[in-house]
């Protein structure tokens, strides 16, 4: 740990907006020794930091921001390349502070107020900015993905209340209702209605071309007659095939664009060099979640202090001399979403019964013999595996295997 020479120092915290941004400075005693704000442009850096200097002259100056991805990265890039101290403080800790004040009011010189105490009680505790062009982009690209995704279900979802109404059983016409085969039927023939006359032949001939002949006639006739069990046509049924077909259109963009994003998540995966993709059951996609989740792997001195990261570590309650261990619900959420979901791909099993992982699911189901529960013993796994991460990304190395209890 950086040692500091505290009565030295100068503290800064500065509320980051997207119009302009609020900075409090301190001495080393937590006093205050002035106010400035900035608008948010890179030309109005200059003299704002000038003004900052004079309020703390002779001082080293420690910057702390709260947010330094969006609004406040141009502020961190702008001081990093002038060789300042920046740090990351998240905005737990500013509501944290703002609560304990007997009147906990909010406003932008009052957040930069509890950053700035925040800071001077947690430096040594708060992550360095990094700037890092390469995994910013990398994380712009995953976080554009999930909103694909989410509008993706969502489109998804509106199709599941459209067709049910003119296809009671258009489940049962495909084993994925929105695969492009399916998709491209329910754009032709969005009801009933268009079915008419469509003999057994021309319709195995337009699902073998969709499917480039993995369907044929005999899907083509469980379609008709499933088709029959449908209700008489109401009315305005063509604009609701309108609906279905605006729905397809979009569900049909939508997959192309992720398709798009995750191609291009691959190739900046490949330029940051690491290799979590040898890990079983990852892909590119959760590759790249794992990157933009942990960030530079050297800010954590050893694999505990990134699971405490995640939250995946367990929270300790002791008093009296004794201790329990619980599972943490603090942390970096979507990091542990991500371990989550990385050990149950691991301790997955194949149709022919045989593991994804065999050092996983042996680790796995040990812990369940031990008396542990599912959600333990995945918690367990869950810590293993970013053992494991942390190793692979401090060396650069590809997936080994999975190490036992205390091995990393």
């Amino acid at each position: 740990m950086q040692k500091w020479d505290r009565l030295n120092l100068a503290y800064v915290g500065c509320d980051v907006h997207k119009q302009r941004h609020s900075a409090v400075v301190l001495d080393c005693f937590g006093d205050r020794l002035g106010t400035c704000e900035v608008v948010n442009r890179t030309a109005a850096f200059p003299e704002w930091l000038a003004a900052v200097q004079a309020l703390a002259p002779g001082k080293q100056l420690i910057f702390g921001l709260e947010n330094t991805s969006t609004w406040g990265r141009p502020l961190a890039g702008y001081l990093l390349a002038r060789d300042q101290t920046v740090r990351d403080v998240a905005p737990i800790r500013t509501a944290r502070n703002r609560k304990r004040q007997p009147h906990p009011d909010k406003s932008d010189e009052r957040d930069a107020l509890m950053i700035a105490r925040a800071l001077m009680q947690d430096l040594g505790e708060l992550p360095a900015t990094a700037h890092d062009d390469l995994l910013w982009t990398l994380s712009l690209t995953v976080n554009q993905r999930e909103g694909l995704v989410r509008e993706q279900t969502r489109v998804k979802n509106r199709l599941h209340a459209l067709l049910p109404h003119p296809y009671p059983d258009y489940a049962q016409f495909f084993s994925e209702p929105f695969l492009k085969t399916a998709l491209a039927f329910w754009t032709q023939y969005p009801s009933p209605g268009h079915l008419a006359g469509v003999s057994v032949a021309a319709l195995g001939e337009f699902l073998q071309e969709q499917s480039h002949f993995c369907l044929g006639r005999k899907k083509a006739v469980e379609i008709l007659a499933l088709a029959t069990t449908a209700p008489a046509q109401r009315e305005y049924q063509a604009e609701r095939d309108e609906l279905v077909r605006q729905a397809v259109a979009q569900l049909v963009h939508l997959q192309g664009g992720i398709a798009q994003l995750e191609a291009e998540m691959g190739r900046l995966v490949y330029v940051v060099g690491q290799q979590l993709d040898t890990l079983p059951g990852v892909d590119v996609v959760l590759a790249a979640e794992l990157l933009t989740g942990i960030g530079d792997v050297n800010r954590f001195a050893n694999p505990d202090k990134l699971s405490r990261y995640a939250g995946i570590a367990p929270k300790e309650w002791g008093s009296a001399g004794k201790e329990t261990r619980t599972r943490s619900e603090h942390g970096r959420r979507s990091l542990h979403a991500t371990f989550f979901h990385v050990a149950v791909a691991h301790i997955q099993v194949s149709k022919k019964g045989e593991p994804r992982c065999p050092a996983s699911r042996a680790y796995y189901e040990k812990k369940l013999k031990e008396g542990k529960s599912k959600k333990t013993a995945l918690t367990c796994l869950m810590r293993v595996l970013v053992r494991v991460v942390w190793r692979m990304l401090k060396h650069k190395e590809p997936y080994l295997k999975v190490p036992q209890d205390g091995a990393a």
